[in-house]
C-alpha cells in the first residue's frame, strides 16, 4: 500500500516541481515588465509629419496579411496597438491626432490605393 501511494504521489511532486520552476521563471520576467498604467507620454514615439505621409510609410504593413492581432487580420486593431506606441503629430505645437481621426483618415487612404 505505501508503494502504491509512493508511486501515484512521485509524478504529482515532479509537476509540482516544474510549477514551482515556471512561476520562478514568470516572476523573474514580471520583475522586469514595464505595466502599462506606468507607462508615460516620454515612453511614446511622436511622428512630426502629415498623416497621409504617416500613412504611406505603414501602408505596407496594413495591407500585409502576416501582421495579425490576436491571431486575425484586424487593421483597425493593428493601427489601434500602433496608435498606442506612435503618435501622430500633424502640425508642431498641436495636439496629436485621436485614434477615430487616424482610423478615418487611413480608411481614406486605403481605399484611395
Amino acid at each position: 500500500m505505501l508503494r502504491e501511494l509512493n508511486e501515484t504521489l512521485q509524478p504529482a511532486e515532479k509537476q509540482l516541481h516544474e510549477l514551482v520552476k515556471r512561476c520562478n521563471q514568470l516572476n523573474r520576467i514580471l520583475e522586469h515588465a514595464a505595466l502599462e498604467e506606468d507607462m508615460e507620454w516620454k515612453d511614446r514615439v511622436v511622428f512630426h509629419g502629415p498623416t497621409h505621409q504617416f500613412l504611406a510609410l505603414l501602408a505596407p504593413l496594413i495591407k500585409s496579411e502576416h501582421c495579425k492581432v490576436d491571431g486575425k487580420c484586424n487593421r483597425e486593431a493593428l493601427l489601434r496597438a500602433l496608435d498606442e506606441v506612435i503618435k501622430v503629430c500633424p502640425e508642431e505645437g498641436k495636439e496629436p491626432l485621436k485614434f477615430s481621426s487616424l482610423l478615418d483618415a487611413a480608411k481614406r487612404y486605403l481605399s484611395d490605393e
